[in-house]
């Protein structure tokens, strides 16, 4: 997978299928044409690694993803230097508006990829196979494509609510296009296109191609986008598929699996964007110049919020305070936070990180000057400093615990409290964790708490209090306390409307949810 997505030099299909600002035009900016290309199973691959590419332009997995979702549900808090100085300032401060420019990028950057999908699932139905291999590689590629092309709908659809639904090439040359007339409809246009990503895409890939989008993928989204509805019944359904034949997906041995780069791709994983250091390329890319130069895949993200390095972020209070709670009656300290962030004893956080020089490789974590510090996603245990943004870790954006959380919160929806306690512990034991012996009067209680617990870090808790209708209600007081007020509105459950998109897009409103803003 990663040399043949993520380090695969795709600049001369990109220059040939890139979209502009606008996502309005296609631009031939070599010798070929549209009739020249797309003619071979190969150039067919290459079609759908420029949608795979999309997820490292800017606003995405490069650098601006974490950002967005980790302060904006409070799992991270903004260092002092970085509130309210420019774009990216003003997230942490909800002082953006439709004008912030890290979330017009997250707008284009998601539209960029349906554009790519879409040229990649046109091209390869259109395409006439000769062997059993092409074949092959025209379905695998409408099953990618069409996974892609949901996931980034998907979250257009978290994030904005009615969005235009820009179904075909011929739709991306309309300047002037409308939003989905309701919301159902855009629900009802990204489960027709992830059937076909079911249908078309393999169980698993083969080690070369591993990280590849998978037909459990598939599935997963698809109950994400039940949940999202709360069609409880609907997403158990879906979730429940994955723990059956042919699919073998489990816990990682440890906790800590899941964000190094041994754990990339284990046996947890349903999707994760692939990072690899070539060093060849710019680590510089992750600031705009995707697509220019020598390919480049890294994420900035390790550098952004480390102690030892840039130190954007820290780990906000509240998330610290969540791992200190009562279980069968009495107080108790998830190990998880061990594995979660750098802290004092008290906090259950780690207190030691690596030294090249110690006779242990060992020093002590200097919480007094530093407080609390990511520990996930780092490389601080093997390290002393990044250095640059250089990390190859993965993001994990579906992984089999999350699956089970959501398949728990399915039965304590349903009534299946049983049934959700099984899954629960069962995610708790493998990190160690006291199980329950009951989940009491308020099961979803407990289940909320445990994703934060499970995911902190993961861009999960924005949306999970967004779907839960708790945004405001909860990260207002958990503001409050952190001595930040009250910043949140309830405009806040959507993105505002992209200004630069209501300049191009006459047909486009900001008036569907709050009236100037979305």
């Amino acid at each position: 997978m990663r040399h043949k997505i993520v380090i695969a030099t795709a600049i001369l299909l990109l220059g040939i299928i890139g979209c502009n600002e606008d996502f309005l035009n296609l631009e031939n900016q070599n010798s070929y044409t549209e009739d020249s290309y797309f003619t071979t199973a190969s150039q067919l691959q290459e079609s759908v690694v420029a949608a795979y590419c999309g997820f490292y332009q800017i606003g995405l997995f490069a650098r601006e993803w974490y950002f967005y979702h980790d302060m904006l549900g409070n799992d991270a808090k903004a260092a002092p230097a970085m509130v309210g100085t420019g774009s990216m300032g003003q997230l942490p401060a909800l002082s953006y508006d439709g004008t912030n420019s890290e979330i017009q990028n997250l707008w284009r950057s998601l539209y960029r990829i349906v554009l790519r999908s879409t040229i990649a699932i046109d091209k390869s139905n259109e395409f006439t196979p000769t062997t059993t291999d092409e074949t092959t590689v025209k379905n695998n590629t409408v099953g990618e494509a069409s996974f892609l092309k949901a996931w980034s709908y998907f979250t257009l659809y978290r994030l904005w609510g009615v969005i235009p639904l820009r179904k075909t090439i011929d739709d991306m040359a309309i300047n002037d296009f409308a939003r989905a007339g309701t919301e159902q409809e855009v629900v009802d246009y990204i489960l027709e296109v992830l059937k076909d990503a079911e249908a078309d895409l393999p169980v698993s890939w083969s080690t070369a191609n591993k990280g590849r989008v998978t037909r459990g993928a598939a599935i997963a989204l698809r109950g994400q986008l039940y949940l999202w509805q709360k069609s409880y019944a609907l997403a158990e359904a879906e979730f429940a598929k994955l723990a059956t034949t042919p699919y073998s997906y489990a816990l990682a041995p440890k906790f800590s699996d899941n964000n190094t780069e041994a754990g990339d791709n284990n046996v947890e994983s349903l999707f994760e964007v692939q990072h690899a250091y070539n060093k060849s390329g710019s680590v510089w890319y992750m600031f705009g110049s995707q697509e220019y130069g020598v390919a480049q895949a890294v994420t900035g993200r390790a550098m952004e919020y480390g102690f030892n390095d840039w130190f954007n972020v820290y780990v906000s209070n509240s998330c610290v305070e969540s791992f200190k709670y009562t279980i069968n009656e009495h107080s108790y300290v998830d190990p998880r936070a061990f594995y979660t962030f750098y802290g004092n004893a008290a906090s259950g956080g780690d207190t030691t990180y690596y030294s090249a020089t110690a006779a242990n490789n060992e020093q002590s974590y200097p919480f007094a000057t530093k407080g609390y510090a990511w520990k996930k996603y780092q490389r601080y245990e093997t390290q002393e400093k990044e250095g640059k943004p250089c990390s190859p870790i993965n993001t994990r954006v579906l992984r089999y615990a999350d699956v089970l959380l959501m398949r728990a919160e399915c039965m304590i929806q349903t009534g299946n409290t049983s049934g959700a306690l099984t899954l629960i512990n069962q995610v708790r034991e493998r990190s160690g964790a006291e199980k329950y012996t009951s989940l009491g009067s308020t099961p979803m209680t407990i289940l909320k708490r445990e994703r934060r617990l499970e995911l902190s870090g993961e861009q999960v808790r924005f949306f999970d209090l967004i779907r839960w209708g708790e945004l405001v209600s909860t990260l207002n007081p958990e503001k409050s306390a952190q001595s930040e007020g009250t910043p949140y509105q309830e405009k806040h459950n959507k993105f505002p409307i992209t200004t630069d998109e209501l300049d191009i897009n006459k047909k486009m409103t900001n008036s569907v949810y709050y009236s100037g803003w979305n």
